[in-house]
């Protein structure tokens, strides 16, 4: 070997090991930044998406316990006790416009009913107004477990498919009781699910990547592949996707790898806590 090839072997690898050991490390540092700066942009989609369904179900709530306190139902039902035609007509324009008005503010809300004692509708208000063709929804679970509660009670159903349109609907019911402690009725906001379906189907991460939402029993209850409660963790039996179902159901706010249908991926999630 000639003196310039030896010195060429001496000094190459001084030189090119550490060029490749910070090449490395300024990769993976890269890298690292990367993930974490889209861990913090999932985990600010996710809560923002979470703060805003929260809020539905939270003013969805304080809006029931705002009607069931409106003294003109409590007139409306004195009226009617007393075939006092007249001024019950009066009144039911008044409790007609009162929830239009809180149907104008929550485009949520499909529709707001006043069921009397024995379950029939007397006051039936959708978005674009009244509804004159009632019915008798006595038979109705919703009536019959809010109809059992204590004033301060609400009944919240599971997500059923409405009768009344082609959708998904969760009914919030309260019961009525008068001055003298006698239970007058229920009141029951119809909430339009299918709307909270879409927004967690807006949810896009990337080329493949999508939002769902469980509840307090870890069933998927929105999911833009299933319907609500169709989707079974024993029909996919996952040891690492029951992980982190069982996480979420604790309530916390986090990010956390798992594996479904063979593949891996990524996750971050946060809670609702108006529903628990």
């Amino acid at each position: 070997f000639s003196i310039t090839l030896k010195l060429l072997l001496l000094i190459l690898p001084l030189v090119c090991i550490p060029i490749a050991i910070v090449g490395y490390l300024s990769i993976q540092a890269s890298v690292e930044r990367v993930n974490r700066l889209v861990r913090h942009e999932e985990m600010i989609k996710v809560k923002t998406t979470a703060n805003k369904i929260n809020d539905i179900f939270y003013y969805c709530r304080l809006d029931l316990e705002t009607i069931s306190r409106l003294p003109v139902l409590e007139d409306y039902h004195i009226a009617r006790s007393f075939r006092l035609e007249e001024e019950a007509e009066f009144i039911y324009e008044n409790i007609v416009q009162l929830f239009k008005d809180f149907i104008g503010r929550a485009p949520y809300y499909h529709q707001i009913r006043y069921l009397d004692r024995e379950g029939k509708e007397l006051v039936k208000v959708e978005k674009d107004g009244a509804v004159t063709e009632c019915k008798d929804c006595g038979s109705e679970r919703y009536f019959q477990a809010a109809s059992q509660l204590k004033p301060e009670g609400i009944y919240i159903s599971d997500i059923l498919h409405s009768p009344s349109w082609d959708g998904y609907v969760i009914y919030w019911a309260k019961p009525i009781y008068s001055g003298w402690n006698e239970f007058s009725g229920v009141v029951v906001i119809d909430l339009d699910y299918d709307r909270i379906i879409e927004s967690v189907k807006r949810i896009r991460v990337g080329e493949q990547g999508y939002a769902f939402l469980i509840d307090h029993q870890g069933r998927s209850i929105a999911h833009p592949q299933y319907a609500p409660y169709t989707f079974r963790l024993e029909d996919n039996p996952t040891s690492s996707l029951q992980d982190l179902i069982d996480k979420m159901v604790e309530g916390g706010s986090a990010w956390d790898e798992y594996s479904f249908q063979g593949e891996k991926k990524m996750a971050a999630f946060a809670p609702i806590p108006s529903l628990g």
